[in-house]
């Protein structure tokens, strides 16, 4: 039996949901921060596509949003883009991670079963910098294919002449 209850995302979570980015960010550097109002929009579902792991407190421990990209080209797959983070400071991640993981791919199939017709692929995005989250979802079975940059540019700084 869980010690985390997972219930869906709602506009209270938000907060919460803010605090444990800022804090995952400290301990990985350029990790995104998304912000809370962003996980309202219409992808995520009511927040039917987002899962929150809270503790016996009521603290939120970890989350997993899911966002679907369904197409009409059979010949181009869903993408369903996902990620499951947890606080940095939880002294046994793999339980939270391993409850999110599975709702994420439980999500993802029932996403898929209502689009049919099409290939689909749980994605995951993470910086190389989030490497325990990397070496989690490559120990549930998936493989790197393929990275997105991300380019930065201090504006505080002055613009060089080209």
């Amino acid at each position: 039996m869980s010690s985390y209850k997972i219930s869906k995302f709602t506009s209270e979570d938000i907060p919460q949901v803010m605090a444990l980015q800022q804090a995952y960010q400290q301990v990985y550097r350029y990790a995104s921060i998304i912000p809370g109002e962003a996980y309202l929009s219409a992808g995520f579902e009511g927040g039917s596509n987002i899962f929150c792991a809270f503790d016996g407190k009521g603290v939120l421990q970890g989350y997993a949003p899911l966002f679907p990209q369904l197409t009409e080209e059979p010949q181009i797959p869903h993408t369903i883009w996902a990620e499951v983070k947890v606080t940095p400071e939880l002294d046994s991640p793999a339980e939270v991670k391993d409850l999110l993981f599975e709702r994420v791919v439980d999500r993802t199939k029932e996403i898929v079963r209502a689009s049919p017709g099409h290939q689909a692929r749980l994605t995951f995005q993470y910086h190389p910098t989030e490497t325990s989250s990397i070496e989690y979802v490559l120990s549930r079975g998936c493989v790197h294919t393929e990275s997105v940059f991300r380019m930065m540019r201090d504006l505080t700084l002055e613009l060089p002449m080209i």
